[in-house]
């Protein structure tokens, strides 16, 4: 559908609603290290690169 760029009757979409947050989850002290390295790490598409970067 979003590749095609045009609206579909045909497909149906959920109403919109609030989202509401429950809870915050923290791991325990002896892995904040690790869980910060995990999410700092930087994702991308195989074969592309970041603008700017310089390198790759």
């Amino acid at each position: 559908m979003l590749s095609a760029g045009l609206r579909d009757s045909a497909v149906h979409v959920v109403r919109p609603h609030g989202l509401t947050l429950e809870e915050v989850g923290y791991p325990a002290d002896d892995q904040l290290a690790a869980r910060n390295r995990e999410s700092r790490n930087k994702r991308s598409l195989p074969g592309a690169t970041a603008i700017g970067s310089g390198c790759c």
